[in-house]
């Protein structure tokens, strides 16, 4: 029951993070049509956090996934250890 709420609490943080990297994309772009350095920079920042925070949990989550196959795959072949 634990693996099911990590899962969860991970799709949700990627999902954030993935909007904060749209937010910051989009903040910037409104920085620099009023030409605002400001708005400009806090864009950068979110958008470059917010990809470092998706790729972080996208690796978890392939890792989960390869090792959930490698599971499998001793199961199909007979390898119990």
């Amino acid at each position: 029951m634990n693996d099911i709420h990590e899962h969860t609490a991970d799709a949700v943080v990627a999902s954030v993070a993935s909007k904060a990297t749209y937010v910051g994309a989009g903040t910037s772009f409104i920085g620099w049509l009023t030409t605002s350095e400001a708005g400009v920079a806090v864009g950068i920042i979110l958008g470059i956090v917010g990809f470092i925070v998706n790729l972080y949990f996208k690796r978890r989550e392939d890792r989960r996934q390869q090792e959930q196959h490698d599971a499998q795959m001793r199961a199909i072949r007979g390898d119990y250890l």
